[in-house]
């Protein structure tokens, strides 16, 4: 974990969220063991990360609600993906599906690596 202690949550986060996705896309090409691979490391960099975020992020007498919500909305993710990808799979089976996932997957690396201004949260 020391190298977590030296970057920036939103880099971890981004750069695991962006190896997942490519680890999708190495499914296609390279192999469903390589794929995997892959993208178990970025799940492994980005599922921390996101933890140690919401953590320094919550205000010390609500880290418990701050998990809380993590674990909620992590659920509901995870509920919508399957329905999503099941319909990426009726539609054009499993390439369709890895293709679907590494699309989502980009987005949300990207997007998580996209500087932003603090907000102001009232003590």
């Amino acid at each position: 974990m020391r190298c977590g202690s030296r970057s920036s949550p939103r880099v971890l986060l981004g750069g695991g969220v962006l190896l997942g996705a490519a680890g999708c896309l190495l499914q296609l090409v390279a192999g469903i063991a390589v794929g995997l691979a892959v993208t178990g490391i970025g799940v492994g960099i980005a599922g921390p990360a996101m933890g140690s975020a919401i953590a320094a992020a919550a205000p010390p007498g609500r880290a418990g609600m701050a998990a809380g919500i993590l674990t909620t909305t992590r659920q509901f993710g995870q509920t919508l993906g399957v329905a999503v990808l099941g319909i990426a799979y009726q539609a054009g089976g499993l390439t369709s599906v890895y293709v679907v996932a590494a699309s989502c997957g980009g987005v949300t690396g990207l997007l998580a690596l996209l500087p932003r201004k603090r907000a102001r949260i009232p003590a």
